[in-house]
C-alpha cells in the first residue's frame, strides 16, 4: 500500500511521541547529582560558590555516599570520605587541578554539607537513598551553623513597646526566637509602629553574616504641643540627685509612700538582659536616669518609657552610683574616670583622666556632686598599687586635687561615699580612715576605726554617722572640720558586716547590716546610738534606707540581697514585705529611691526598674495619673535573665574560688562565702556521707603552712553534723591558734607559735584553703558537714590556681574550681553534617537512659556519699579521669547511664535531645505539657524531656517548627540550655570570677554570649589553654556530666 502524505505525517508524529516518551522514562530512572565547591580563601575573601559537577546518575539503590564517591571518581576528583559511628563523613575533595577543599579550610565553621531536593538533609549522607527524580547536592559552606539555623541577628526598636513585623522576600512573617532573629541570605522588610509614634518601614539584606538594626521611632507631635515641656534642665527639677538623695545624705521624701495594704506596681521596664553592670538611679526633670554596661538611659518616670540613650566611652563597674548636678549626669567608668553627659539629650560633655594616671584602678564609689565639684574614688586590689579619691571641676572635668588611699582589704576607696559639712568634704576608705578635707585637698583631720569603711557618710545636727565592714555603726562630732567624741556600737549583737549608709531623721538613725549567712539585720538607734529596735532579716541587708514622711507617719524602706531581692518596710512597729516582686526576683544590692510624689523606684540584678506606688492616693492631685499608668513590660520576660551573682561578690577582678579558700574576691559581708553553685533545693550544705545515728564522730586534722605541717591531731571528737568550721574552732582553741574570720566562715589569716600567714602574703593568689579526704570541696567551712573517719587538711597555698581540684583537666570546670584550661574539652570535630546522629546512638540512649523514673531520684541533690569519688562505675572513666567524680555521682542519681555494660563512652558526642533528657532527669520533674516541634514525635524516647524543657523556657527550636533533636549539641548551645535551666530551677550561679573575653569571642553567637559569660563568672565553664571557648565545637559526654554535676551536685 502506498502511504499517503497524511499517513506519513501521522507516522512521523507517532515516532516523535515514542522518542520523547522513551527519553522521559529514561530520565525518570535517574537522579541529579550536584557538587558545589568554593575558592580557597581562609577566614575572609569569599565571593561566590562554584558549581563543580552537575550530572545525572542511574538509580541503583545505592546510598548517596556511595554515589558521591562514584561521581567524584568519574569526574577526576579525589576525596577523603569515611563511615564512622555517626555515619558518612566527607572530610575533603581535591579537584583535578590539585586544589583541596576540606573542613576548616575557609574558617572554623567551614566544611561539606548535603541537601536533598533543596532541603537540608535530616541524616548523614550514607543514610540517604535517592529515588528517581531526586536531586542530591553536596556543597561547601563557610558557616555550617548559619546553613542550619540562619544568621543570628538583632533588631532593637525604641520604644520597646512598639510592634515589629519582619517579612522575607516571599512575604512570610519571620518571628523572633529567644529575643533574636534567624535570617538566611536574602532580602527582608520591616514595619515598626507604636501608639503616639510615627510608623517606620524599611528593608535590609542579609548576605553571609548576621545583622544588627536599630530602629528609633519619632514621636507623633501633631496632637501634643507640650511634649517638650519637661526638658527644662534646671536644678529645681532635681528630686533625687545623689546616692542618698542630696548633699546632706538625708534620704527623705515628704509624701504618701506605699504600704503593704495600699501598694501596686505602676510600671516595670527592663533596661538590660543577661549579665552586665547596672548603676543606681537618680531622678530629675521628671525622668529616671540610670546606666548599664556602656549606656546611659533617660526614662519617663510616669510611664517607664525609655526616652533617650547615650553611649559612654567605656563600660561602668559592677555596682556604683551615678549623680545629677548642674544639668549633667555624672557617670564613673570601670577604670575610675568620670564622664559627664548633658541631661537633656545624653550627649557627652567631658571625660576625666585616669585617677593619677593609674590604669589598674576600678571606679566603685558613689559620685558626689556639690557646689560645682564632682567627687569620686578608685580602688586597686592586691598588694600593690593605690586607689585615689579626687575632686573634679563639674564644668570641665579637670582635676582639682587627688588623695592617695591606704591599704585595707584592698587599696583605696570601695563604695566609700562622701558628704559635705560646711566647706569640708568627709569620706572613709579601705583601712578604716575617715578624712576631713578642705577645698584645696588638704586633710584637716582624720580618724581611724580599724576596719574598712565601705559606705557613705551622713551628716546631721553637728554629727556624722557611718558604718564599717565588721558590722559597727559609728558617730562623731564635727566642728570646723575637727572630729571628736567617737562612739561605735554593733548594729546587732550578731552583725558582722555593713555597707549601709545610715539614714538620720527626726532623732532616729536607721541602718542595715549583714549577719551569719544568709541573714541580715535592720536596726533603729537614737542619735546617741542607743538601740531602739532591731530585726533579723532572712537575707543580707546591704542597702541604705529610704524614709517616707506622710504628715508625720514614718515608713522606712530597705532591700535584701537574697534570691528574691525583697523590698521591706518598717512602719515604726515592725518590718514587713512591701509587695510581691517575684516577677522580677533577683539579688538586690541597690537601695530604693523615691520621687516627690512618693513613688518608689526599685531595681535589682534582673535588669528591671520597677515603679511602686500607692493604689489609693489620699490627695487628689496625682490620683488619676498614678492609677492609670500601665506597666510597659510583661513580667514574664524576666525569665530571660539568669541570676548570676549574689551581688556581694561584686568586688573587682579577683576570683572567689572555693569559699574559705583563697577569698581573693572579698564579699561585703565576709560571711557570704558559700558554694558557687547550689542545688535546685537551694540548700548550701554538703553531707559527706552523713550519720544515721546520733553519735559523735572522729576525724584527723592537719594545719599546713607553706613549707611544713604546723600542727596535726588525730581522732578529734566532734558532735554529729559538725562542720569544718566546728573542727577548726575546737582544734584552734585547744592549741592556741588564732584565726581571723573563723566566726564568719572565711579565714583570711592564721597565727600559730608566733608565725602568721595571711591571704596575699605570698602573692595575689595566696591564701588559706581546705581539703577533705584529698578533695577540695565547693562550699565554705560553715557548710561542709563532716563524717566519721574524714581526714581534713587546712593549708596555705601560694597560688590557688595551681591547686589540683580533683585532677580536673576539662574546660567545663569540675567542682567549679579548676583554673587549668584543659585540652580535653570538645572533640575538635566540626563535621558539617551536623544534623547527623546514627540510629544506634538514639536507640542506646532511649533504652539505657530513658527508663529512669524522675520521682525515684534522691531529692537531696547536695548529698554526697564517700564512695562518689572513690568507687568507679565505668571502666572507661577511671578514678584518674577528670570527669570521674561527676560521672559516678550522676550515675548514682540516675541522671546518666552507660552506653554498653560498664562503658560510659566519655569522648562520644551528645545530641541536643540527649542533653535535654539529662537536664530533665536532673530536675526530678514530670512533663505535663505538649511539644509543637514537627521533628519531635510523641512516640520518641525524648518527647517528654523536650516538651518539659520547651514549656519551661529552657530550650527553643532551631526555627519555629523544628528542634533538631538528633543534631550534635554545640558548646554554646549547651551553655544556653544550662543557664536557662539554672534560672528556671533557681540554681544559684554566684559570680566568683570576672569575665575575661575569650580570644574567639567574636565566634560566639549573640544569643549565647550572655549565657557563656554567666557560666564563666560562676566558674562552671572556661576556655582552653589558649583562652578559646570554641563555641561551635561538639560537646562530649564527659563534658556534659561535669556541667550538670556543677549545676546540681
Amino acid at each position: 500500500m502506498t502511504k499517503t502524505r497524511f499517513s506519513r505525517f501521522v507516522s512521523m508524529v507517532l515516532a516523535l511521541v515514542m522518542a520523547l516518551s522513551f527519553n522521559v522514562f529514561a530520565a525518570a530512572d535517574k537522579i541529579t547529582f550536584i557538587v558545589t565547591g568554593d575558592t580557597i580563601h581562609g577566614d575572609g575573601g569569599h565571593t561566590a560558590y562554584q558549581e563543580w559537577i552537575n550530572t545525572t546518575y542511574d538509580v541503583t539503590g545505592e546510598d548517596a555516599g556511595k554515589i558521591l564517591q562514584n561521581v567524584l571518581t568519574n569526574n577526576g576528583y579525589t576525596y577523603d570520605y569515611s563511615v564512622g559511628q555517626y555515619g558518612g563523613y566527607l572530610s575533603s575533595i581535591t579537584t583535578p587541578a590539585g586544589d583541596t577543599l576540606a573542613a576548616y579550610t575557609n574558617g572554623s565553621k567551614s566544611g561539606w554539607m548535603t541537601k536533598l531536593n533543596g532541603e537540608m538533609a535530616a541524616s548523614s549522607i550514607d543514610q540517604i537513598v535517592p529515588s528517581a527524580g531526586d536531586t542530591v547536592e553536596v556543597f561547601y559552606v563557610d558557616d555550617y551553623e548559619a546553613e542550619i539555623y540562619g544568621y543570628y541577628s538583632t533588631i532593637n526598636v525604641n520604644p520597646d513597646t512598639a510592634t515589629l513585623e519582619v517579612k522575607n522576600s516571599a512575604g512570610e512573617v519571620i518571628e523572633p526566637s529567644w529575643g533574636s532573629y534567624s535570617f538566611f541570605n536574602g532580602n527582608y522588610t520591616y514595619k515598626a509602629s507604636a501608639d503616639g509614634y510615627v510608623t517606620k518601614t524599611g528593608d535590609f539584606t542579609v548576605s553571609g553574616a548576621g545583622v544588627t538594626i536599630d530602629i528609633v521611632l519619632d514621636k507623633d507631635n501633631s496632637s501634643d504641643l507640650t511634649t517638650e515641656a519637661t526638658t527644662d534642665n534646671t536644678d529645681t527639677n532635681v528630686e533625687w540627685g545623689l546616692f542618698r538623695k542630696d548633699a546632706t545624705g538625708t534620704p527623705v521624701v515628704k509624701a504618701q509612700t506605699p504600704t503593704p495594704d495600699n501598694v501596686e506596681v505602676k510600671w516595670a521596664t527592663q533596661v538590660k538582659t543577661g549579665w552586665s553592670a547596672m548603676a543606681g538611679s537618680v531622678i530629675a526633670n521628671n525622668c529616671i536616669y540610670t546606666a548599664e554596661s556602656s549606656n546611659v538611659l533617660k526614662i519617663d518616670k510616669t510611664t517607664g518609657e525609655i526616652l533617650a540613650k547615650g553611649t559612654l566611652d567605656s563600660a561602668i563597674g559592677y555596682t556604683y552610683f551615678i549623680s545629677y548636678g548642674d544639668g549633667k549626669i555624672f557617670v564613673q567608668l570601670g577604670k575610675g574616670q568620670v564622664e559627664a553627659l548633658n541631661a537633656d539629650d545624653l550627649t557627652k560633655v567631658w571625660t576625666s583622666e585616669m585617677p593619677n594616671g593609674d590604669t589598674n584602678g576600678q571606679g566603685l564609689t558613689p559620685i558626689y556632686y556639690n557646689n560645682g565639684r564632682v567627687y569620686a574614688g578608685s580602688v586597686v586590689t592586691g598588694k600593690t598599687g593605690s586607689g585615689y579619691y579626687y575632686c573634679l571641676n563639674a564644668e570641665t572635668g579637670e582635676n582639682i586635687w587627688t588623695i592617695t588611699g591606704e591599704k585595707g582589704s584592698y587599696n583605696g576607696f570601695y563604695w566609700s561615699g562622701a558628704t559635705a559639712v560646711g566647706d569640708y568634704i568627709v569620706f572613709g576608705c579601705e583601712g578604716g580612715t575617715l578624712r576631713v578635707v578642705d577645698e584645696k585637698g588638704n586633710v584637716v583631720d582624720s580618724y581611724n576605726v580599724s576596719a574598712d569603711i565601705r559606705a557613705g557618710v551622713t551628716y546631721s545636727n553637728g554629727k556624722i554617722y557611718f558604718t564599717d565592714k565588721t558590722g559597727y555603726i559609728h558617730s562623731m562630732d564635727i566642728t570646723d572640720g575637727k572630729l571628736s567624741n567617737h562612739k561605735s556600737v554593733l548594729i546587732n549583737e550578731s552583725a558582722n558586716a555593713s555597707t549601709s549608709t545610715p539614714a538620720v531623721y527626726n532623732g532616729k538613725v536607721y541602718v542595715c547590716a549583714g549577719g551569719k549567712y544568709p541573714s541580715g539585720y535592720f536596726s533603729v538607734f537614737d542619735t546617741d546610738l542607743n538601740q531602739l529596735y532591731t530585726y533579723k532579716t532572712a537575707y543580707n541587708a546591704q542597702s541604705s534606707p529610704l524614709i517616707g514622711d506622710n504628715n508625720g507617719v514614718i515608713n522606712v524602706y530597705f532591700t535584701l540581697n537574697g534570691p528574691n531581692g525583697d523590698l521591706l518596710v518598717y512602719d515604726g512597729t515592725d518590718c514587713k514585705t512591701l509587695i510581691d516582686l517575684s516577677a522580677y526576683k533577683n539579688y538586690c544590692i541597690h537601695s530604693p529611691i523615691a520621687d516627690s510624689n512618693g513613688t518608689i523606684y526599685y531595681q535589682n540584678d534582673s535588669g528591671y526598674i520597677v515603679a511602686i506606688g500607692s493604689k489609693v492616693v489620699e490627695t487628689t492631685t496625682e490620683a488619676t495619673t498614678e492609677t492609670t499608668t500601665v506597666a510597659t513590660t510583661e513580667a514574664t520576660t524576666v525569665a530571660t535573665t539568669v541570676a548570676t551573682t549574689e551581688a556581694t561578690t561584686v568586688a573587682t577582678t579577683e576570683t572567689t574560688t572555693v569559699v574559705t579558700t583563697v577569698a581573693t574576691t572579698e564579699t561585703t559581708t565576709e560571711a557570704t562565702t558559700v558554694a558557687t553553685t547550689e542545688a535546685p533545693t537551694e540548700t548550701t550544705t554538703i553531707h559527706n556521707g552523713g550519720n544515721s545515728e546520733d553519735v559523735n564522730i572522729r576525724v584527723d586534722f592537719s594545719l599546713v603552712g607553706t613549707d611544713y605541717t604546723w600542727l596535726s591531731e588525730s581522732n578529734v571528737e566532734l558532735a554529729p553534723n559538725a562542720t569544718v568550721a566546728d573542727l577548726l574552732s575546737k582544734v584552734f582553741i585547744n592549741n592556741g591558734v588564732t584565726a581571723v574570720g573563723i566566726d564568719n566562715g572565711y579565714i583570711s589569716s592564721v597565727t600559730y607559735n608566733g608565725q602568721t600567714l595571711a591571704e596575699f602574703d605570698k602573692g595575689p593568689n595566696s591564701g588559706w584553703m581546705y581539703r577533705v579526704n584529698g578533695d577540695i570541696p565547693n562550699v565554705g567551712i560553715n557548710s561542709f558537714i563532716l563524717s566519721d573517719g574524714d581526714v581534713v587538711s587546712f593549708f596555705y597555698t601560694t597560688d590557688y590556681t595551681k591547686e589540683d581540684y580533683n585532677g580536673g583537666n576539662s574546660d567545663w570546670d569540675d567542682d567549679n574550681n579548676s583554673s587549668s584550661g584543659g585540652s580535653s574539652g570538645g572533640s575538635g570535630s566540626s563535621k558539617v553534617t551536623t544534623t547527623t546522629t546514627t540510629t544506634t546512638e538514639a536507640t542506646t540512649e532511649a533504652t539505657t537512659e530513658d527508663k529512669t523514673d524522675n520521682n525515684t531520684q534522691d531529692n537531696n541533690n547536695n548529698s554526697q556519699t564517700t564512695t562518689d569519688s572513690t568507687t568507679n562505675v565505668f571502666a572507661d572513666v577511671p578514678i584518674s579521669h577528670w570527669a570521674n567524680k561527676a560521672v559516678n555521682w550522676l550515675s548514682k542519681k540516675g541522671v546518666i547511664s552507660g552506653k554498653a555494660s560498664n562503658k560510659f563512652a566519655p569522648s562520644d558526642n551528645v545530641t541536643r535531645a540527649e542533653f535535654v533528657a539529662m537536664l530533665y532527669r536532673a530536675s526530678g520533674a514530670k512533663n505535663e505539657g505538649n511539644c509543637q516541634f514537627k521533628d519531635v514525635s510523641k512516640d520518641s524516647w525524648y518527647y517528654d524531656a523536650i516538651a518539659w524543657a520547651y514549656n519551661n523556657g529552657i530550650v527553643y527550636g532551631v526555627d519555629n517548627d523544628n528542634f533538631a533533636p538528633n543534631a550534635t549539641i554545640t558548646r554554646q548551645d549547651m551553655a544556653c540550655m544550662a543557664a536557662r535551666y539554672a534560672n528556671k530551677l533557681n540554681v544559684s550561679l554566684d559570680k566568683s570570677v570576672d569575665y575575661k573575653a575569650f580570644v574567639d569571642e567574636a565566634n560566639i553567637s549573640a544569643y549565647a554570649l550572655d549565657s557563656v559569660k554567666t557560666l564563666f563568672e560562676a566558674n562552671i565553664v572556661k576556655g582552653n589553654d589558649n583562652n578559646q571557648f570554641r563555641p561551635t565545637d561538639k560537646t562530649t559526654r564527659a563534658e556534659v556530666a561535669v556541667i550538670i554535676y556543677n549545676l546540681i551536685g
